[in-house]
């Protein structure tokens, strides 16, 4: 049997994270909410465990010291906030991961899986737009994060569609 992977969510206390959140828990993943807002990652916290007792969660309000532990990053950030966040978690994201959360209710973050992995060369990069119907749309130029990210969300219940390569 495979390890329990760890998701980072830099960025829990965007609203828009907390359906990716409770069944990414629900599935079993061990979460890191990285905020330097602690009063939200703990209510998302509370409120995930209060459906499933026995989730895995941890609150951290260092990106860096969340993503070290993490085998997989998901950024839910706003856009001002990237380009720092991506400078702190540079050093600790190397062969790891690093997908950016995107969804139709806000525009947290804008940036491209091209220009994340342009500023994380030593990670595997990829976008995902979280629909309302559930669907995920994964679009990576790595094989693997795509092949990962996919049976992530699909065993969290929801329906990934890989969009492709990006251009």
């Amino acid at each position: 049997m495979a390890a329990k992977k760890t998701i980072a969510i830099i960025g829990a206390t965007e609203k828009s994270v907390t359906k990716v959140a409770g069944q990414l828990a629900q599935a079993n993943y061990r979460l890191l909410l990285v905020s330097d807002n602690n009063f939200q990652p703990g209510k998302l916290s509370g409120f995930i465990r209060k459906h499933r007792q026995v989730a895995e969660i941890e609150r951290i309000d260092c990106a860096k010291d969340g993503c070290w532990e993490a085998d997989i990053i998901m950024l839910a950030i706003p856009v001002d906030k990237e380009k720092e966040i991506v400078e702190k978690i540079k050093e600790v994201a190397t062969q790891k991961i690093v997908a950016v959360l995107l969804n139709n209710e806000n525009d947290v973050s804008f940036i491209s899986a091209k220009e994340l992995q342009r500023l994380l060369p030593h990670s595997k990069t990829a976008a995902i737009f979280i629909s309302p119907e559930a669907e995920v749309f994964i679009t990576s130029d790595d094989d693997e994060a795509t092949e990962t990210l996919s049976n992530i969300f699909k065993t969290a219940g929801f329906n990934p569609v890989v969009t492709g390569k990006e251009v």
